[in-house]
């Protein structure tokens, strides 16, 4: 699937890759992160690590559909508070066994083509599309410890985590439209079977 962006935003310091209220360009490890085989500051693609580390790589849809996006996310997006967001939730799995969340969302006012293979994507991963596109803008790494009171982790709070947990972020940007991609760490945690 080819997105069709623009080579030359690689060359513009866009405001969405700057705004980053609460997360750092710094990776501040948790204590369960210590035991991550997955390495948070790794700027390619988590799908491909995971695809080589695990027996059963699985993509286990969490939601998908129109949610408000936080004002964090709004600020990052350089959207007005409430702003509604394209939204998938997903939990990158090696068989039962949780290894990422994903938390990706775009804007509903961007382009319909866009929104429509992020819709269409079923339980491939968004990076097989994202990391096959050579050059492909994105934004630096951002990091924040997120504890179970945070938005972002509402969905999975209830589960028998250690909290608290370290994700990551950036922006894509496709044909010029942001895609928010926030990826938490959930390795060195054994979770039931009885959660899904």
């Amino acid at each position: 699937m080819t997105l069709g962006y623009n080579c030359t935003m690689n060359r513009v310091v866009s405001p969405i890759f700057t705004r980053n209220h609460g997360w750092s360009t710094r990776c501040t490890r948790t204590r369960a992160s210590r035991t991550h085989s997955l390495s948070p500051t790794h700027a390619g693609s988590l799908t491909e690590v995971l695809r080589q580390q695990c027996r059963d790589f699985q993509v286990r849809i969490l939601f998908e559909g129109i949610q408000h996006a936080s004002i964090d996310e709004c600020r990052k997006l350089g959207l007005s508070h409430p702003a509604r967001v394209w939204t998938r939730n997903v939990l990158l799995c090696d068989g039962q066994q949780p290894r990422i969340y994903a938390h990706s969302i775009l804007p509903l006012t961007r382009t319909t083509h866009t929104r429509l293979w992020l819709r269409t994507l079923g339980t491939r991963p968004l990076g097989d599309v994202l990391f096959t596109q050579p050059g492909l803008p994105r934004s630096p790494l951002h990091y924040q410890r997120l504890s179970c009171h945070h938005r972002l982790v509402k969905s999975i709070r209830h589960w028998p985590l250690h909290f608290p947990l370290l994700a990551r972020r950036s922006v894509f940007l496709i044909q010029h439209t942001p895609l928010l991609v926030t990826e938490v760490f959930l390795d060195g945690h054994i979770l039931p079977v009885s959660i899904f």
